[in-house]
């Protein structure tokens, strides 16, 4: 509780670079070791209506479901009649956790086992239906110690008799029946990967995708995107982000990853599908607050809560729709929290209200702050002193900048997501027309020659 006024103070002042973003409100949903279960929802939810979230991540039973589960799971194990009775209350963003994995790999040949797999996905589907479950949270991670029965790496061993092309087919079309089925009964959901294409971009700097984790996980995502129906919303997770230590990351990465994603896919409707997926942004505390060992790089409390306070700024800023904020430490449900983290989290979500809206006496004038980064491996995410200021005419559709003490290289700005526009400035002063912004994000990001950057954001009505 120490940290607690520093810390609401800091926040305020990083909050003065935010404008009203009613348009575009990011929701903020919870997912961690601590998730509950269909019972403890039953018991708990109407203790629960003071947390900082709009949704929860949940299991039916107290095991995670698995998509390759050669069990027959019977009606009974979906609790359909309690699912239907659970009083959300607040929470509208909620996602029945679903792991892809299975005991025995994913049985891609078997057509036997397929017919299993299919009817629980079914299942699965009539239970988001009963309890109107916005969704599905998949977790594609690979599980089990036996690398033989990680269902997304291709090998002769696994598969002595089939090229890489004949698995990936055949792969795909279970992709197709997967989605299928998981509309069957509830046709308009959100299918929320932990991650897509985030983590297979980092294994494509050192190997071919052939010979990657996941090579097989992108003919699954093409056959779910060739099938999908045009109301089931596809979200990249964007796993990666856990480690982000500057603002670029975030903002580039939506643009990124729907690029790179679409380059993975082979057929002409999956790469157009590809273009449209939702990208999320995940906060990771027990890593940024370094509660193992593993994630300690010495850096003081104050610090380390700056660095969770601004990955949540830019999560929230560079998410097409929702951030989910991942603990391992975290029991929500027994209560154990931190005061400080539910103001920081209450803070970031009151960036975004009309509470916070900032304007000049000038109607229709905006006038805001971009500041320096300086980022390295021990001191993340580090704000500095202000890099610019920039000034947006609602009437006339102008965005001016100007620099302070040094012009960048490049800036890109970034309107809602979208592919950036790009400047090269010559001089300190930069005017120019965006006449098709009319409201939601606007974020600003320059680029210096000596590893600096600056960022500033603004949020319209």
């Amino acid at each position: 509780m120490k940290y607690k006024n520093k810390l609401v103070i800091l926040f305020l002042i990083l909050g003065a670079l935010c404008l009203n973003i009613k348009a575009q409100k990011p929701k903020l949903i919870e997912f961690g070791w601590d998730y509950p279960d269909v019972s403890q929802l039953s018991r708990s939810l109407p203790d629960m209506q003071n947390t900082p979230f709009d949704g929860i991540c949940f299991s039916i039973q107290r095991s995670i479901m698995e998509a390759f589960d050669t069990t027959v799971h019977k009606e009974v194990y979906f609790e359909y009649k309690k699912i239907k009775e659970l009083q959300w209350g607040k929470y509208s963003e909620n996602y029945i956790i679903l792991r892809g994995y299975g005991p025995n790999g994913a049985r891609w040949f078997d057509d036997k086992m397929w017919r299993i797999f299919t009817q629980n996905i079914k299942a699965l589907s009539k239970a988001m239906y009963v309890g109107k479950i916005r969704g599905i949270l998949f977790d594609p991670e690979y599980y089990n110690d036996n690398p033989l029965y990680n269902p997304w790496v291709y090998d002769k061993t696994k598969y002595p008799y089939c090229s890489l092309k004949e698995v990936q087919l055949k792969v795909k079309q279970r992709g197709r029946q997967f989605i299928q089925c998981l509309q069957s009964s509830q046709t308009e959901i959100s299918f929320l990967s932990v991650w897509l294409t985030s983590l297979i971009a980092e294994d494509l700097k050192i190997l071919p995708l052939k010979d990657t984790r996941h090579v097989l996980l992108m003919s699954f995502f093409e056959g779910i995107l060739e099938a999908k129906l045009k109301t089931v919303k596809v979200i990249d997770g964007n796993e990666y982000a856990y480690w982000y230590t500057r603002p670029s990351q975030f903002l580039e990465s939506t643009d990124k990853l729907k690029k790179k994603t679409s380059a993975l896919m082979k057929s002409k409707k999956a790469k157009l599908e590809a273009g449209n997926l939702s990208i999320a942004q995940p906060v990771y505390y027990d890593g940024l607050m370094a509660k193992i060992p593993l994630f300690e790089r010495s850096l003081d409390n104050i610090f380390k809560w700056n660095w969770l306070q601004e990955n949540l700024k830019f999560a929230m800023a560079s998410t097409d729709e929702i951030v989910w904020f991942y603990s391992e430490s975290i029991n929500w449900w027994q209560k154990n929290i931190n005061d400080t983290l539910v103001q920081v989290l209450q803070d970031s979500k009151l960036m975004y209200n009309s509470s916070a809206i900032i304007k000049s006496k000038k109607a229709g004038i905006t006038v805001n702050k971009g500041y320096w980064y300086k980022a390295d491996s021990k001191r993340p995410m580090k704000m500095e002193a202000i890099a610019f200021t920039f000034k947006w005419d609602d009437s006339t559709k102008n965005l001016q900048i100007t620099f302070n003490n040094k012009v960048p290289d490049k800036v890109m700005i970034y309107i809602n997501n979208i592919t950036p526009t790009i400047l090269y400035p010559k001089g300190f002063l930069v005017n120019i027309n965006l006449e098709k912004f009319n409201k939601g994000k606007m974020k600003l990001m320059a680029k210096y020659d000596d590893n600096l950057e600056a960022s500033g954001l603004t949020f319209l009505e």
